[in-house]
C-alpha cells in the first residue's frame, strides 16, 4: 500500500488548467529526449491569448527547473489560452520546445439568458423574488404540507439574504 509518487515520469509534458478567472495552473516536464543534446540552462514559459488574428503573448517568465509547476496570475476572463515552453540559447534567443493544451478561462461577469434576465441574484436582492419564482412549484404541490415547507425555506433564505449566502446553501432544505 506504500505507493511513492515519482519525481518525474519521463514524458514531455506541458499542461494548463484554469483555476479561476484570475489564475492559471501550469505543470511541465522537459526530458533529455526533447532537448536532443541541447544544453539549455534557462527556459522560458510564454502564455498566449488565442484570437482570430493569431496568438498574443500575455505573460511570460524564466525558470531553470525541468520538472515543476506554477500558479500564474492572469486576469483573462473568457479568453482562449495556450502556453509554450522554450529554451534560451547562448544568444538569448527563444527556441520553442513544446506547446500546451488549449484552455478557455472562466467568465467573470453575470450570465444573461435569452430573455435578458440575470441568471445570478445579488446577495441583497429581495427574497420576495424567490417566492415569485417558486409559485410554479406551488401549483404542482402534492399537499399543503409541501407548500408550508417551501414557505419556511423561503423565509429562512430571506432572513439570511441580508448577510449573503452561497448558492450551495439554497439547495439545502432542512
Amino acid at each position: 500500500m506504500d505507493y511513492k509518487i515519482p519525481l518525474s515520469y519521463g514524458i514531455d509534458t506541458l499542461k494548463l488548467l484554469p483555476v479561476n478567472v484570475n489564475t492559471v495552473f501550469a505543470y511541465w516536464e522537459i526530458t533529455d529526449k526533447l532537448l536532443c543534446g541541447s544544453l539549455y540552462e534557462t527556459f522560458a514559459f510564454k502564455l498566449f491569448e488565442l484570437n482570430e488574428s493569431g496568438e498574443k503573448e500575455v505573460l511570460g517568465f524564466y525558470f531553470k527547473e525541468r520538472v515543476s509547476s506554477k500558479y500564474t496570475n492572469a486576469h483573462l476572463p473568457s479568453k482562449n489560452l495556450i502556453a509554450v515552453i522554450g529554451g534560451m540559447d547562448s544568444n538569448g534567443r527563444f527556441v520553442e520546445l513544446m506547446r500546451s493544451n488549449k484552455i478557455k478561462m472562466p467568465n467573470d461577469s453575470l450570465n444573461i439568458m435569452e430573455n435578458n434576465e440575470e441568471v445570478w441574484m445579488s446577495k441583497h436582492s429581495e427574497w420576495v423574488e424567490l417566492i415569485k419564482a417558486s409559485t410554479a412549484h406551488f401549483s404542482h404541490a402534492k399537499s399543503s404540507i409541501s407548500i408550508i415547507k417551501e414557505m419556511e425555506f423561503l423565509k429562512k433564505y430571506g432572513e439570511k439574504a441580508a448577510f449573503g449566502m452561497s448558492s450551495s446553501e439554497l439547495v439545502k432544505k432542512d
